[in-house]
């Protein structure tokens, strides 16, 4: 790698650092500097007398308090475990990649887990700064702009819940630079890491599986991009085991036909004033990203890997049902890797690169600022 591509690297990764540790700041200044309160526990799963747990009464709480539980102590099958009980075993576990990274880090010492779920985060948003530069470094991309990447919107939710998907896309990005370098058995395996940390990765497995066999179509090794798909339905299937719970690969209860669930809650959201305002704004804005990629494919210098990829991410974003768009903590997660790629295709045509960088950039500020000033 270049001596400059490194220093851009760099300095992306910490400018992307600095925003979020800011925004990580104040959050925690606000309460006490509790890094509990990102855990976002509920007593409806999570017991109010947990050890230096806040718990919030008559709440469900969110996804950050399974992951707590899994980082504290990841191989219990207890009930009850860190104070936190499981709704759906299986669904939680899935997604290891993530809690599993913060026990090893925290060394078993369960003070310290709420403390390395944030730098865990903080650390990955940082990786996938340096990571946009490095992708993209062929592609006539500005290293600065690659820092709009970093700034997609929907991880301001993510670090401020202690959820997953930060390190997703960080080890997503990670085997995107690697297949780039045809390095393909190595991105496989990082893949698979992917998959165990969020499944949807494995739709990005699937992009590159399609664009390999289309390029190479007589290349067995291209088959080795399977990996992702193995590791995670081995690993599923085991946990059904372990839970004594029957298979489910897949479900289509949380998918509606295209846009119906996206429809349905843009009128409902139509309807209800300030408080439904914000979340059509965060929807509106989905569409007219999308439009842009869309305008932006033919002409964009992307890998047709990237394309493929952000093809499958748009059918599942706009598939949705209604209870994905209720609330922007649900959409903004699952279109992660919609805007991700999304972005690197539109910095990748200087005709769009100014309107994508400039609606994230926006967006993250908008968001930034409802979430610290105008939410609880």
């Amino acid at each position: 790698m270049a001596p400059d591509v490194r220093k851009s690297a760099a300095a992306v990764a910490l400018a992307t650092l600095l925003l979020y540790g800011t925004f990580v700041f104040i959050q925690l200044r606000r309460h006490d500097f509790n890094p509990t309160i990102f855990v976002t526990a509920g007593d409806e799963f999570t017991d109010r007398t947990a050890p230096g747990l806040l718990v919030a009464p008559n709440s469900s709480g969110y996804d950050g308090q399974f992951y707590y539980r899994i980082a504290c102590d990841p191989f219990s099958r207890q009930p009850v475990a860190a104070g936190v009980h499981f709704d759906y075993p299986v669904y939680r576990l899935q997604r290891i990649g993530y809690p599993f990274l913060v026990w090893m880090l925290s060394l078993g010492n369960r003070a310290a887990v709420p403390w390395m779920m944030i730098a865990v985060n903080l650390a990955a948003l940082a990786g996938i700064g340096a990571a946009a530069v490095i992708a993209t470094r062929d592609l006539r991309v500005p290293a600065w702009s690659c820092l709009a990447l970093a700034l997609y919107p929907g991880f301001l939710l993510s670090v401020s819940r202690d959820l997953v998907e930060p390190l997703e896309v960080l080890l997503m990005m990670t085997a995107l630079i690697l297949l780039l370098r045809q390095r393909i058995v190595l991105a496989a395996c990082v893949l698979a890491l992917a998959a165990l940390t969020k499944e949807t990765s494995l739709l990005f497995a699937l992009g590159a599986l399609l664009a390999a066999i289309a390029a190479t179509p007589r290349r067995r090794l291209n088959f080795v991009l399977l990996v992702p798909f193995a590791a995670h339905f081995c690993w599923k299937a085991l946990l059904f085991r372990l839970w004594h719970l029957p298979m489910t690969f897949v479900t289509g209860e949380h998918f509606m036909l295209p846009f119906r669930g996206f429809l349905v809650r843009a009128r409902e959201a139509v309807s209800t004033g300030a408080a439904g305002r914000v979340v059509l704004i965060e929807m509106a804005a989905v569409v007219v990203f999308g439009i842009i990629v869309l305008l932006v494919i033919p002409s964009s210098l992307a890998p047709n890997a990237i394309k493929g990829s952000w093809l499958l991410y748009a059918a599942l974003v706009f598939l949705l049902g209604t209870e994905f768009w209720w609330e922007d903590w649900a959409f903004l997660r699952v279109a992660v890797e919609f805007t991700i790629l999304g972005g690197i295709i539109a910095l990748a045509s200087p005709r769009w690169r100014v309107a994508a960088q400039s609606l994230l950039a926006a967006g993250w500020i908008a968001l930034a600022c409802n979430v610290l000033f105008d939410r609880g």
